[in-house]
C-alpha cells in the first residue's frame, strides 16, 4: 500500500489543478453574492417602491419625485382620477380642485417641464390605456413641437410599457433612491406632507402682478 509523505511536495501537475479549483470557487462565490445582492436590491425596489410604480405606498405616506417624467407613470397607472392635465411647464400650476370645481370629476397633473409633444404623447397614452379618463386638458406649446430637447437626458420608456423585464433600470437606478431619501429628509424636517394637490407647483417663487407686466 502506498502512503503519502505529508512532508513531500506536490507534483509540479497537481498544482495546477488546485489553481483551478480555487478559481472556480472565487467565481462561484462571486456570482452567488452578485444574485443575492440584486435579489436584495429587486425586493427593495418592488417593496418601497419609491416612484409608485407597481401601487400606490400603504408603508409609508407618498413621497413624490421632482422629476416629472419618471413620477408620472405611476401616478397615471395607480391614482383615481377622470380628468389629466398634461403639457410643459406652462400647466404645472393648474389646481386640481379648481379644475375640478370648472368641470366636475377628478382632476390628475401629469404635467412634464420642457416636455416635448411626444412625451406628452407617451404619458396620455398610458393615462388613456387605464380606461379612467374622460377629460384631458392638454396645454400646447409651439416649443413642444420640436423633435429634440436641449439638456434633457433620455426618455424612461421603460416605465411607460407593461414589460416587467426591462424594470431593471428601475430597479437599479440610484437617482430613483437618491430622490426618495432626499423627499424622506424634506417630509421629516419640515413635518410637511407632500400633496397632489400642489405638485410640481412654482408659483409660489414668482410674484405675478399688472405692475410687473406693465413695468416689463
Amino acid at each position: 500500500m502506498f502512503v503519502s509523505d505529508p512532508k513531500r511536495p506536490l507534483r509540479a501537475d497537481a498544482r495546477p489543478v488546485r489553481r483551478s479549483r480555487r478559481y472556480k470557487r472565487t467565481l462561484l462565490v462571486f456570482l452567488a453574492s452578485s444574485l443575492l445582492f440584486s435579489a436584495v436590491v429587486m425586493l427593495t425596489a418592488f417593496i418601497v417602491d419609491p416612484l409608485q410604480h407597481y401601487r400606490k405606498p400603504t408603508l409609508y405616506s407618498p413621497i413624490y419625485s421632482t422629476e416629472q417624467r419618471y413620477q408620472n407613470p405611476g401616478l397615471a397607472r395607480n391614482y383615481d382620477y377622470d380628468t389629466i392635465i398634461i403639457g410643459t411647464s406652462m400647466t404645472e400650476n393648474f389646481v386640481p380642485s379648481e379644475v375640478d370645481k370648472a368641470l366636475g370629476g377628478k382632476t390628475l397633473k401629469l404635467s412634464m417641464r420642457g416636455s416635448l409633444a411626444f412625451e406628452q404623447y407617451e404619458i396620455a397614452r398610458l393615462a388613456l390605456s387605464t380606461g379612467k379618463v374622460k377629460q384631458v386638458l392638454w396645454g400646447l406649446d409651439y416649443f413642444a413641437l420640436k423633435s429634440t430637447q436641449e439638456n434633457q437626458g433620455p426618455f424612461p420608456y421603460y416605465l411607460y410599457d407593461d414589460n416587467f423585464w426591462n424594470d431593471y433600470k428601475y430597479w437599479f437606478n440610484e437617482s430613483t433612491y437618491e430622490q426618495a431619501v432626499k423627499g424622506l429628509y424634506r417630509q421629516l424636517k419640515t413635518g410637511n406632507k407632500q400633496s397632489l394637490e400642489y405638485l410640481y407647483n412654482w408659483d409660489w417663487s414668482s410674484t405675478f402682478g399688472k405692475e410687473l407686466v406693465l413695468k416689463n
